[in-house]
């Protein structure tokens, strides 16, 4: 790296220090309520407004202070998308607007679902923007399961939000069964102490930004924003001496200025060498080139900047307007706690959204910012083995059904377009036909920084299934809503018909699967049982073929609080002395969070709890993992309580992959649905979307089957009768 000339002799060793810090960290960095009283805004203290990083659309702040582990926003609904690479091509997975704001599945314990499992969460999993030096909330884990409770994602289990109530659904009676999610009261937490103003920031991770330098450009990643505070720090030392020093020798505030501008000039340089064999002045863009702009970009320009960041940090000062007041926000941004999470009292409804206060007719409840995505991308195939080719999969020709997150979806019967709501408390909105609310598209696009495109809805469907997602719809009042009301929303009259049909039908269908001999038991019940049955036991008297054991444990291991310890076991029997180690509960969220896994459950012990009741602990050896292997001694766990194992549906057992399983859009009326997106109208009124057909194009069908037959037995004939 070039080294810039300095203007004096003093302020040398301090820029030799920098550079030669700087050398060392490259080497380093390329290997690793009342109404009358006030309105609804003045109490609202969480916003949608226009994000503090240029270009990242829209971002969530909060108007009060939120200590840290404290819950930042309402609770959300996870919503799994399943082996959407093997029901659509990789590639359309790949390049699809969901595949953005996707999660992998195993941080939500739901990849016992399916083969592939990809988790959205609205709100803060998908409308919370990340900074790499800046990131203050943290999405949690699901709560382990206890014998006194239940957990939010147990399957068919949906509790309420803070209380001890749930409702349950069964498949044999219920027809809302598998039509909604049972994965939900997931929390985001705070990692640090928030400022009220602040824009909310989750942590993607270092490597989602380093991976992505065609998107992000090369932006200063967490471990540059470190970097740069011991710079800076460094600087500020001496800039104190340079203060305290005889006049003499005392810089001027221009050579100080010159000095942090020739340090931060010095990132900004490549790195020459030369190619073994090849021309001495061949230049070499090397890695740590790459770290050094990085760094760049985390260093104020000016020194002024830098006595900023030396109070506050070289991350906020970067982003200075990552805090907002409370008046901004109210001008700028949309009011998200308008509403809160609970128990619906609508029958097989489960979840709701009710009232936080009061609310006036013609107030914006909540916005929804959207996803679009074409219908298609939501069609399920039957899949299942080749038998003439282990580890390829068979997809039928036809759809079979649609992913559960076509229920949350809002479209239009005569359009290919399809929009999921990301925002906040969106899914919890359930339909009446006497509702309080209604759809309306974005008024005030100006507020939103230009974020909603209302030009978007002239484009035809193809143009805007082209576009990243920048469309926004909000749900208004269409009368006054008071506090504790549950908010609801028609979703029209193809929706509600497609409900009572399904209704009605639902009880055949479920005579005819058990007819098929498909008895199912749900895990929850299991989850009841005080004693599990160890592997000896199972095989004796095995467990239902819809279930499968799972065990909590830790996502890494600590060698300190947790090390490797050899313990005698016995398994049948027989005594054996094995390495392992002791089980440890999981955080509600970070790096010590629990995951699970199937595991198989050795040993069964008696302990005294409290020296009055009797405890059960056990020793299980979880199954390995292909993606990271681990040594035997990391997947022997010594002292697991009754808590730390949970019973699960196998693959494809839960009810959110009943084939009849109700599934349907939520429909937007046709004086609010672009008309130019309506590309799946015919001319003479009648539909031909995907997997439908009109009369007109069947008998089109015939005919030109039909004209094909007569043309190739003519020219059947004629060939006879050359040859005669």
């Amino acid at each position: 790296m070039t080294m810039m000339p300095t203007p004096c002799g003093p302020a040398l060793p301090l820029l030799v220090s920098v550079l030669l810090c700087l050398n060392a960290r490259c080497m380093c960095h390329a290997d690793e309520s009342d109404r009358s009283v006030s309105s609804p805004l003045s109490q609202c203290s969480l916003y949608l407004a226009p994000s503090s990083i240029e270009g990242a659309g829209l971002g969530t702040f909060t108007a009060k202070d939120i200590g840290a582990g404290q819950q930042v926003g309402p609770a959300e609904i996870v919503h799994n998308v399943f082996d959407l690479p093997l029901h659509q091509s990789p590639a359309i997975a790949d390049e699809c607007n969901l595949s953005d704001y996707d999660w992998i599945g195993e941080d939500y314990q739901a990849q016992t679902e399916a083969r592939r499992v990809l988790s959205l969460i609205p709100g803060c999993g998908a409308a919370i923007n990340s900074h790499p030096g800046l990131h203050n909330t943290i999405g949690g884990m699901p709560s382990p399961l206890t014998s006194s409770a239940t957990v939010a994602h147990e399957s068919s289990v949906i509790t309420g939000v803070a209380t001890s109530m749930y409702h349950k659904l069964d498949r044999s009676i219920d027809p809302g069964a598998g039509a909604i999610s049972y994965y939900g009261d997931l929390h985001s937490y705070a990692t640090s102490n928030i400022k009220a103003g602040s824009e909310l920031f989750s942590h993607y991770s270092d490597m989602y930004f380093a991976d992505r330098p065609e998107v992000f450009g090369l932006i200063p990643l967490a471990t540059d924003f470190a970097s740069a505070d011991k710079i800076i720090a460094t600087f500020i030392g001496f800039v104190d001496d340079n203060d305290k020093a005889e006049k003499n020798e005392k810089l001027s505030d221009d050579a100080v200025e010159d000095l942090w501008k020739a340090i931060v000039t010095s990132f900004e340089t490549k790195g020459v060498s030369s190619v073994e064999g090849g021309d001495k002045s061949d230049e070499l863009v090397y890695d740590h080139d790459v770290v050094a702009k990085r760094l760049r970009g985390a260093l104020p320009d000016t020194v002024s900047g830098v006595r900023r960041a030396a109070e506050v940090g070289a991350a906020a000062t970067s982003l200075p307007d990552f805090v907002r007041s409370k008046e901004w926000l109210d001008e700028k941004g949309k009011c998200l706690d308008h509403v809160r999470p609970g128990l619906s009292d609508i029958p097989q409804a489960g979840r709701g959204a009710f009232a936080n206060r009061f609310i006036p007719a013609g107030t914006v409840v909540l916005p929804l910012p959207l996803i679009h995505i074409n219908r298609t991308l939501l069609d399920m195939y039957e899949l299942r083995d080749d038998p003439q080719h282990v580890g390829r999969l068979l997809k039928s020709k036809l759809p079979r059904t649609k992913q559960i997150l076509y229920n949350y979806c809002i479209g239009h019967p005569d359009s290919s377009v399809l929009l999921y709501p990301y925002g906040t408390m969106g899914s919890y909105v359930n339909h009446a036909r006497e509702a309080n609310v209604k759809l309306r598209w974005n008024e005030d696009e100006g507020n939103m920084n230009g974020y909603h495109h209302p030009d978007w809805l002239k484009e035809d469907s193809a143009t805007v299934l082209e576009h990243k997602p920048g469309l926004m719809l909000e749900l208004v009042a269409t009368r006054d809503i008071n506090e504790g009301d549950e908010v609801l929303l028609d979703y029209g009259s193809e929706w509600a018909k497609a409900w009572v049909n399904h209704v009605e039908t639902w009880q055949s269908k479920v005579a005819e699967r058990r007819g098929k001999g498909n008895e199912y038991i749900y895990p929850h019940m299991l989850n009841q049982d005080p004693i599990i049955r160890i592997q000896s036991e199972q095989e004796k008297n095995p467990y239902p073929s819809n279930v499968d054991v799972c065990c909590y444990h830790l996502h890494e291991f600590s060698t300190t609080s947790n090390p490797v310890e050899a313990r005698i076991v016995i398994q049948d029997g027989k005594k054996s002395t094995e390495k392992g180690r002791a089980w440890k509960e999981g955080a509600l969220y970070g790096a010590n969070a629990s995951y699970i896994r199937h595991c198989e459950v050795l040993e069964r012990k008696e302990v005294m709890s409290n020296g009055k009741e009797i405890e059960y602990l056990y020793t299980v050896l979880l199954e390995a993992d292909k993606d990271q292997p681990q040594n035997s001694y990391d997947r022997l766990i010594f002292d697991v309580p009754r808590k730390g194992i949970k019973f699960v549906d196998l693959p494809y057992q839960s009810d959110q992959h009943l084939e009849f399983a109700f599934r349907h859009e939520i429909n937007v009326p046709d004086d609010v649905w672009p008309s130019a997106w309506m590309d799946l109208k015919k001319k003479d009124g009648g539909k031909a979307g995907p997997g439908r057909r009109s009369s007109n194009g069947m008998v089109c069908a015939c005919m030109c089957v039909c004209a094909t037959f007569i043309w190739k037995f003519v020219g059947f004939l004629v060939d006879e009768a050359s040859a005669e």
